[in-house]
């Protein structure tokens, strides 16, 4: 399945826009007083704000596999990296892949995944979204 466009909730929308366009770099497409979408590759990712609930998203970012290290290093850059045991990345022997995570100001996990077996072109980067995607009172 290609999910392309993707409308996600936010009660820290100013403050999440400033991540992901200025801090991140990802393009603006759109805004609204309740509203930005960006583009990602060749997805559009929206948030719009709620006064509702709070939500916590994990997202991956599928990147090619030779140029896990390059991504991870333009990263750090941008934002901490999410440390476990002292290590700053994580290889999963179930997928042979490598991973490398960090917050957003929602605390969202954002996840920099490179599969070893898997390996899209760089024409063919999607934005991977897993299924967590939990509602917190």
């Amino acid at each position: 399945m290609n999910i392309s466009k993707t409308i996600l909730v936010t009660r820290h929308l100013p403050a999440m826009k400033a991540f992901y366009i200025n801090q991140i770099g990802f393009p603006l497409v759109s805004e609204t007083n309740e509203s930005f979408t960006m583009q990602i590759g060749t997805d559009q990712l929206t948030y719009q704000q709620t006064d509702d609930v709070d939500t916590q998203y994990h997202m991956a970012f599928n990147i090619p596999e030779n140029v896990f290290q390059q991504g991870k290093a333009w990263l750090v850059e941008r934002t901490p990296l999410l440390i476990e045991d002292g290590q700053d990345e994580i290889y999963f022997d179930f997928t042979d892949s490598h991973s490398c995570y960090f917050y957003d100001p929602d605390e969202n996990v954002l996840e920099l995944i490179a599969r070893h077996q898997i390996n899209p072109s760089k024409a063919n980067r999607r934005l991977i979204y897993r299924t967590s995607s939990e509602s917190v009172r």
